[in-house]
C-alpha cells in the first residue's frame, strides 16, 4: 500500500468512527479555516477632502519589490505614462504591508509623505482614506476593485457625481485563475457589475476580444498591443544576428510551478516524453526560467532550475537557446513567448479560446492544443531541424517602440478630462 492510498484509508476510519469524528472535525476545521473569510477583500473609512485639484490614483494590491514584475509593472508603467502630465497623484497600496525603505519599491517621482504631491499611501484593512469630488481611480485587478470599488460608490454619492467613471486596467480574464469558487464569481462581478461605470484598458487585442465575445459591454474600452521591455528591446537593437544564427542545444522553458494558468505540470510531463523517446535528446539541455525550484530529472535529460533573473542574464539565455516551451491557458498572450521568439528562438505555445499567436512571428509554434503528446511531437521535429536551422530575430517596429500603448493612453486621458 502506497503512502496515498495508507492516507485515504486513515481519513475514512477518521470519519466513520463515532469515537474519531470530532477528531476528523477539528482537522478540517484547522485546515478550511482559511477559507471561513475573503483575504482578499479590504474595507475603507473615507472621508472627505475639499481640494479641488484633480488627482489620478492608482490601486495597487502590493509594491513589494520581490512582486513588482508582470502585472504590476505594466501597471506601473501604465499610470505613469497616463498622470506623465498631471501634478497630483496618488499610489495607493491596498495589500496589508508596510512601508519600507529596504522592501518597497521605488517609483521614481513618488514619496511616502502626505505633503508630498506624488504620494506612496500604504492602507491596511479600515485605514481612512481623504477623498476628493476630482479624484480620478485607476484599478488594476479585481482585487483591487472588489476592495475599493466602495469607495468609488461613496465618492459618487458623497459628491453627488452619478455620472463618473473609473478606469480599470485589465490584464486577464482573472476568474479563470480560480476554480469555481467564492473568488471566481467575486472576480467576475468586478467585470458585470460594474459594465457603466467602467473605461477598460485591456493589454492585448486578444483579451479585448474574449471580453468582446462573452457578451461584455463596456462604458467604454480601449485596448493597447504590447511591447518588448526598454532593458530587452536595448540588448535587442545592440545584437548582430549573424553572431546567433547558430545556437547551443538548449531549451529554455517557462517554469512556474505555483502558477496554474502556466501549466507547468504539462510541460514537465512532455518534456518526459520527449526525453524518452527522442534519439538524441541527451545531447541538450534544458534550463527553466521564472520560478524556483529543485531540478527535475528526466530520463535523459535535467530540467535546471534558474528562477527569477535579471533582464541582462535573460537576454543572454534567449540568445544563446535554440527552442522554447511557455504556456498560457488563458485569453492574454503572456509576455516570454513574444519575448523569446523576437529573440529568434523557435518558440512552442498554445492557442486557447480565440487566442493564436502564430501570427505574431516566424518562430512562433502554435499548437492546436496542450496535448503532451503534441507537445513532445513538435519539440522533436523542431530538434531534427537543428542542423539546417538558421535563427533569426523577429524585430518588430510596434512591439520595440510600444506607439500602441501611447496611442491608448492619449484616448484615455481624453476621454476622462471630458468626464470631468
Amino acid at each position: 500500500m502506497n503512502l496515498a492510498s495508507l492516507e485515504i484509508k486513515l481519513i475514512d476510519i477518521l470519519k466513520t468512527n463515532k469515537i474519531t469524528f470530532p477528531i476528523y472535525k477539528k482537522m478540517k476545521t484547522a485546515q478550511n479555516k482559511k477559507r471561513f473569510k475573503i483575504e482578499s477583500i479590504n474595507t475603507f473609512a473615507p472621508y472627505v477632502d475639499d481640494c479641488e485639484k484633480v488627482r489620478y490614483n492608482l490601486i495597487l494590491p502590493t509594491l513589494r519589490k520581490t512582486r513588482v514584475f508582470a502585472g504590476i509593472s505594466s501597471a506601473l508603467t501604465f499610470f505613469l505614462k497616463l498622470t506623465a502630465e498631471k501634478s497630483e497623484c496618488r499610489i495607493i497600496v491596498i495589500g496589508n504591508e508596510e512601508y519600507s525603505l529596504k522592501t518597497t519599491y521605488h517609483v521614481k517621482g513618488y514619496k511616502h509623505s502626505t505633503a508630498a504631491s506624488k504620494q506612496l499611501v500604504f492602507a491596511s484593512d479600515g485605514k481612512k482614506l481623504n477623498i476628493r469630488k476630482s479624484d480620478i481611480f485607476v484599478m488594476t485587478s479585481w482585487k483591487t476593485a472588489i476592495s475599493f470599488l466602495p469607495v468609488f460608490n461613496w465618492q459618487k454619492k458623497k459628491f453627488g457625481i452619478s455620472d463618473r467613471k473609473f478606469v480599470y486596467l485589465i490584464q486577464d480574464y482573472e476568474p479563470g485563475f480560480f476554480p469555481w469558487s467564492s473568488e471566481y464569481v467575486l472576480a467576475e462581478s468586478t467585470y458585470s457589475n460594474y459594465q457603466d461605470d467602467i473605461i477598460a484598458v485591456f493589454n492585448s487585442h486578444q483579451l479585448y476580444s474574449y471580453f468582446e465575445n462573452k457578451g461584455y459591454k463596456f462604458w467604454d474600452s480601449y485596448f493597447f498591443k504590447p511591447v518588448l521591455n526598454p532593458v530587452l528591446a536595448d540588448i535587442l537593437l545592440h545584437t548582430s544576428n549573424e553572431k546567433y544564427k547558430r545556437r547551443k542545444k538548449r531549451i529554455l522553458i517557462y517554469g512556474r510551478p505555483s502558477e496554474a494558468r502556466n501549466a507547468f505540470e504539462i510541460i514537465r510531463f512532455s518534456l518526459g516524453l520527449w526525453s524518452e523517446r527522442y534519439g538524441n535528446s541527451q545531447k541538450w539541455e534544458i534550463i527553466s526560467l521564472g520560478e524556483g525550484y529543485e531540478k527535475i530529472e528526466l530520463k535523459n535529460n535535467t530540467i535546471i532550475s534558474y528562477g527569477k533573473v535579471t533582464l541582462e542574464e535573460y537576454a543572454e539565455f534567449m540568445l544563446n537557446s535554440y527552442a522554447a516551451i511557455s504556456l498560457m491557458v488563458s485569453p492574454h498572450p503572456s509576455y516570454p513567448p513574444l519575448e523569446m521568439s523576437t529573440f529568434g528562438v523557435r518558440t512552442i505555445t498554445n492557442k486557447f479560446e480565440g487566442k493564436d499567436l502564430k501570427p505574431f512571428n516566424n518562430n512562433i509554434i502554435s499548437i492546436d492544443n496542450c496535448s503532451p503528446e503534441l507537445i513532445s511531437n513538435t519539440l522533436a521535429q523542431i530538434c531534427d531541424e537543428y542542423e539546417t536551422y538558421q535563427s533569426s530575430f523577429s524585430i518588430r517596429e510596434e512591439y520595440i517602440k510600444g506607439s500602441s500603448l501611447d496611442e491608448t493612453i492619449e484616448s484615455v486621458n481624453k476621454k476622462v478630462m471630458e468626464l470631468l
